[in-house]
């Protein structure tokens, strides 16, 4: 009688693929670089949004203050004896149109700044992403923030100002001058990463589902311009309006100047 269990064949095992340490921590530095981007991302992406509100309310003022200007000209015509007190009211009022457009500049140039940091922050943070195993189509786009004239024209400006990103990447890692951006890693550990990654983007995409308010630290950098309370309809107007856009009454200061007193020789020559 033959021993069946000596002619019986033997499974092989394989071994679990061997990765060395240096990868695997080069690895989780990739992922903590690309946390800590988006971390940084959505600190500027809340500033942006308080910025981009006080800019969208003084470009709102303006557009109301120049409808009253254009119904001033229109009366102007109507009356030829209120010329004098509209043309008037018309010269205050586009005084604080230019001084409105000016904090208006200042605004939008710091809006542009932001813009062109942001998008830099996600072209990086996208970047580490893909080093780390992360799909394309779970990238961040540049829609996640607002998108007007002043982001097209930060993005047109970025992309013609800036370096190739392998260059930027290996500069800004000078103890890894000749190291590869791209690992042949093994599946488990790409999810891995995959995994944690997506975790961090879904936590940024959720903060562009809402509209913060302003900061503190914004409101005490960029202050909105001085407003005053109309004594007719009760409406927060600018402090330098002459008149009411709203209601078209003219305003009156809380401390109005007091008239002059007459002098005694003044008296005295009238007598």
């Amino acid at each position: 009688m033959t021993n069946s269990g000596s002619n019986s064949p033997q499974i092989e095992t394989s071994s679990p693929p061997v990765v060395s340490l240096d990868t695997v921590g080069f690895s989780l530095q990739k992922i903590a670089q690309a946390k800590w981007k988006l971390d940084d991302f959505a600190n500027r992406q809340n500033e942006l949004l308080a910025e981009l509100s006080e800019f969208q309310k003084t470009e709102s003022f303006i557009k109301k203050t120049l409808d009253t200007i254009s119904e001033l000209n229109t009366e102007k015509e109507a009356h030829s004896d209120v010329i004098q007190s509209i043309n008037k009211d018309k010269d205050d009022l586009e005084k604080v149109i230019n001084s409105a457009r000016e904090e208006q500049r200042e605004i939008q140039e710091n809006l542009m700044s932001k813009y062109q940091q942001i998008f830099e922050i996600i072209e990086q943070a996208n970047k580490f992403a893909t080093d780390s195993g992360v799909p394309e189509s779970e990238l961040i786009g540049p829609t996640v923030v607002p998108q007007n004239a002043i982001s097209n024209a930060a993005q047109q400006a970025l992309l013609a100002s800036q370096r190739p990103l392998s260059n930027r990447t290996q500069s800004n890692n000078p103890q890894f001058p000749n190291f590869p951006l791209f690992f042949d890693f093994p599946p488990a550990m790409r999810q891995a990463a995959a995994s944690l990654m997506l975790q961090s983007m879904d936590a940024s995409r959720n903060l562009s589902m809402f509209n913060p308010g302003p900061s503190k630290s914004s409101e005490s950098l960029h202050q909105s311009p001085p407003m005053k309370e109309c004594a007719s309809c009760h409406q927060q107007i600018h402090r330098n309006a002459p008149i009411c856009p709203m209601c078209k009454n003219k305003s009156r200061s809380k401390n109005p100047k007091k008239p002059k007193r007459k002098t005694e020789n003044e008296g005295n020559s009238r007598c």
